[in-house]
């Protein structure tokens, strides 16, 4: 679908009904989209930079795989519930079950 807008700039004198105008707004199209096209691969070239140093991005993990390790041996267990497990760890419930999740 297609609207019809009119754009008109006294102080520059530009009046998109006019080709002077027209040809304004297609040249700022195509400076937007350059810059948006360099955005893209300045940020892909950080990204794979930091890969390449061994950084991966997102939140630091808040639980150490030793910990996970002991979690799933709780769980596996059958002694304990999800409930339990996450008292005695001070986790959230949710996390337990997430951890476990990812485990499997």
């Amino acid at each position: 679908m297609s609207k019809n807008f009119h754009l008109e700039v006294l102080n520059l004198n530009i009046n998109t009904q006019n080709g002077y105008g027209q040809y304004f707004i297609r040249v700022f199209k195509m400076l937007l989209e350059s810059e948006k096209v360099l955005v893209q691969e300045r940020t892909s070239n950080g990204l794979n930079a930091a890969r390449e140093k061994g950084r991966k991005g997102g939140r630091p993990q808040k639980i150490e795989e030793s910990q996970k390790q002991y979690i799933k041996q709780l769980y596996d267990s059958d002694k304990y519930t999800g409930e339990e497990i996450a008292q005695m760890t001070g986790l959230s419930r949710t996390s337990i079950y997430r951890i476990i999740r990812e485990m499997l």
